[in-house]
């Protein structure tokens, strides 16, 4: 795996279902509600998301995996690491041209710069500091890792209460 990132050699979604990810994706009601508007959501997602996903992508995926739509609501996410994971398949629906960027530590210089390409599948690294700039509006992102209840990043917002409904109910968020 690639320290920061790295674009893995997966198929990408088919041109019908990409239309539908999208559409459903900036759309779409947070899997877990917020008492104030978060710039950063996991969303509810399509079962056939995760079929498609244990059908193509070769990852045996058990109930520890999440595999759903995250989205950003802004035009900047500040430097941060992820809660209850470390790391993510990430693959962009909506919003190319944002900017990622990595740090060795909070206070250190930028390491690392991609701006990922939409409907391609790349490892990456949320263990580490890491900001995405240059959000035109929204960006929508099909995300899959595993949960991970011990890894406590910078930004917790709901990443609690979505662990607390993933631990009763590993599938809570599909509809």
């Amino acid at each position: 795996m690639g320290k920061y990132y790295e674009k893995k050699n997966w198929p990408s979604f088919p041109d019908d279902m990409a239309a539908d990810l999208i559409e459903w994706s900036l759309s779409s009601e947070r899997a877990i509600p917020a008492s104030k508007k978060e710039p950063f959501s996991m969303l509810t997602a399509p079962w056939s998301l995760r079929q498609w996903v244990v059908e193509n992508i070769p990852i045996d995926l058990s109930d520890e995996w999440v595999v759903t739509i995250q989205r950003f609501d802004t035009d900047y996410a500040h430097f941060h690491t992820d809660t209850i994971r470390k790391w993510s398949y990430n693959c962009l629906l909506h919003g190319e041209g944002a900017v990622t960027r990595w740090k060795k530590d909070m206070e250190g210089d930028v390491v690392e710069t991609v701006k990922y390409d939409a409907n391609r599948w790349y490892f990456h690294n949320s263990a580490v500091p890491h900001s995405v700039s240059e959000i035109p509006k929204q960006r929508t992102a099909v995300t899959i890792y595993k949960i991970e209840p011990e890894v406590v990043g910078t930004h917790l917002a709901t990443a609690f209460k979505f662990l607390e409904a993933h631990s009763k109910d590993p599938y809570f968020y599909y509809v």
